[in-house]
C-alpha cells in the first residue's frame, strides 16, 4: 500500500497536483457544469472536504465557477484540463510498461481477472449495503 501511495504521489508531482485533486478533476472533466452538491456523491467526498478542495483548486486556477449561490456550476480551466491529462498520461504509461513486461498472454489473463474482480466488488457492495440497510431504493 505504501509503494502504491508513493506512486500516486509521484504521478501527482509530475502533473503539478496534490493527492486527491486528480479524482476531482477527472470526475469534473466528465461532468462539467455540475454544482458542488452534485459533485459530492460523484467523488464520494463529503461536502465540507469537497468545498475546501474546490476552493483550493479554484485558487490554483484549475477550476472556475460560474453563477451565484448554490447554483454555481463548476468547470475545468485549460490548466486544470492539462494537469488532469498529464496525470492520466503518467498512469497510462505505467500500465502500458507493466503490461509489456508481462507479455500478451499474462496481460490478457490479468485483464480478465480485473474484470471479474470489478464485477465481484460491485455485486458485493450491493449485497453488503442491502444487508446493512444502506441501499438506496
Amino acid at each position: 500500500t505504501y509503494d502504491f501511495s508513493r506512486l500516486e504521489r509521484n504521478f501527482c508531482k509530475v502533473a503539478g497536483l496534490y493527492q486527491g485533486q486528480p479524482r476531482i478533476l477527472t470526475i469534473l472533466k466528465e461532468n462539467e457544469g455540475v454544482t458542488l452538491s452534485e459533485l459530492s456523491p460523484l467523488c464520494a467526498i463529503g461536502m465540507p472536504s469537497l468545498s475546501v478542495s474546490v476552493r483550493n483548486l479554484q485558487k490554483s486556477g484549475l477550476i472556475r465557477k460560474e453563477g451565484t449561490g448554490k447554483n454555481q456550476k463548476l468547470f475545468l480551466t485549460d490548466t486544470g484540463r492539462q494537469r488532469a491529462l498529464a496525470f492520466h498520461q503518467e498512469i497510462d504509461a505505467f500500465y502500458r510498461d507493466f503490461l509489456e513486461h508481462l507479455g500478451p498472454e499474462a496481460s490478457e489473463q490479468m485483464n480478465q481477472s480485473f474484470q471479474q474482480f470489478d464485477s465481484y466488488v460491485k455485486d458485493f457492495n450491493k449485497h453488503y449495503e442491502a444487508a446493512h440497510g444502506w441501499s438506496k431504493s
